[in-house]
């Protein structure tokens, strides 16, 4: 977790730091444990731990079961030393999680957007969030060392700037970095939602390999992926790795002379496409079965989708395997790319979505030289959660605790 390779340290120094990694890694750990992990001695460990526990960095959590001598200690981090806050850009609302220093949640809430989202209404509703999080004495002497914030669109952290945010943005460029962490004051990270959401699966997904991809289907800002290549989020050069919403997958996509619809498969097969489809199908009456499953057309989402095709309602089924045949160009020329262990689907794709995923394997397998492993996610919401998170508490031990740990008294 903690990076000697940010700072240079002292011999001392790297000792405190090397024990606070063993012990922020591990749920509880004896002193016997950190000496083999680190090679360091008793004495030195001991000293350590006075100084992190006079920190409020660790807390005595009881002693190990010996028969032979003095019992070592067990420690643990202290997970109130300090809090974190996630926040998640959506359409019509923020979400935002506050969590420990080990990344449990402790509470959650939320705001809605009312109409279009300008700068202006953006940092109000995150300021509102916040101050949700933030007060009603619901984390007393805790420090807030940072926030993390996912939201679509490309994220360039060389020059703090966010760009490329879908059309439910009033703006299309900022310096979000600089902006959100003059409005609250504490340390502030952004990320691309489906980078964080590619990040939570590896972590905590049923499917964890060391080489995966994520790919989000939003019902409002398109499609986009997360690359996780041996165990690390993959960024490539500019920052834009993954954003397979603007592939080019017929030579058709450079006939379009508005410059942001070039390339754009999530133009042609995104979910907002499907159901302006499928919602004209209805409101004309040509899909019996469909008109039958939902009174209303604003019901119309990817899961009755689903089960009108089920039911053999054959437009439906027509239109969800153009949009299918689509996604699978994408997840091809993924395998022949880069060659993850796993590609999963997430998003408003759930797990119950079995039926996509039989057609999306089924297609592809027609085009590789191996069975592709394909899953759903698992995680829902909580994928993004869990992935800005984790990197949050990369961001926090790796610059405040880091330092913290290593200031003299």
């Amino acid at each position: 977790m903690i990076d000697f390779n940010k700072i240079e340290v002292s011999e001392k120094e790297k000792n405190i730091l090397n024990i606070l990694d063993e012990i922020a890694k591990a749920a509880e750990i004896s002193t016997s444990e950190i000496a083999k992990a680190t090679g360091l001695s008793y004495p030195t460990i001991s000293r350590v731990l006075k100084i992190l526990k006079s920190k409020g960095m660790v807390l005595k959590t009881g002693e190990e079961e010996t028969n032979i001598g003095r019992r070592p200690e067990k420690v643990s981090l202290n997970k109130g030393f300090g809090c974190l806050i996630h926040l998640m850009i959506k359409e019509n609302a923020i979400i935002g999680y506050l969590s420990d220093l080990k990344g449990e949640i402790i509470y959650k809430t939320h705001k809605n957007f009312l109409g279009k989202i300008t700068l202006n209404s953006l940092l109000e509703n995150i300021l509102a969030v916040y101050q949700s999080l933030t007060g009603s004495g619901r984390v007393q002497n805790r420090k807030f060392m940072a926030v993390s914030v996912s939201i679509p669109g490309i994220v360039n952290e060389q020059e703090r700037k966010v760009f490329r945010l879908p059309s439910a943005f009033g703006f299309r460029e900022a310096s979000l970095f600089d902006d959100i962490q003059g409005l609250l004051k504490v340390p502030v990270i952004i990320y691309n939602s489906s980078m964080l959401m590619a990040m939570g699966q590896y972590i905590k997904g049923s499917a964890s390999p060391e080489n995966l991809v994520f790919i989000n289907s939003d019902e409002s800002f398109g499609i986009g992926a997360g690359i996780v290549m041996e165990g690390k989020l993959l960024r490539g050069a500019n920052n834009f790795a993954g954003e397979i919403g603007y592939i080019y997958y017929s030579p058709e996509n450079f006939n379009d002379t508005a410059s942001d619809a070039i390339g754009m498969l999530e133009k042609a097969a995104g979910l907002r496409s499907l159901y302006e489809r499928i919602t004209e199908m209805y409101l004309t009456g040509q899909s019996r079965i469909l008109n039958s499953l939902v009174p209303d057309s604003k019901e119309i989402n990817i899961s009755v989708i689903e089960k009108a095709a089920r039911m053999g309602d054959r437009e439906v089924e027509r239109v969800l395997d153009e949009i299918l045949k689509i996604w699978a160009i994408a997840i091809i020329n993924i395998y022949l790319t880069i060659n993850p262990q796993t590609v999963v689907i997430g998003g408003a794709v759930s797990s119950e979505n079995t039926y996509i995923l039989d057609k999306l394997e089924s297609l592809v397998i027609k085009a590789l030289f191996f069975k592709p492993h394909i899953i759903l996610n698992d995680l829902g919401e909580l994928a993004e959660v869990i992935g800005g998170l984790h990197l949050l508490m990369n961001f926090v031990f790796n610059t405040i605790i880091l330092n913290e740990a290593i200031k003299e008294e």
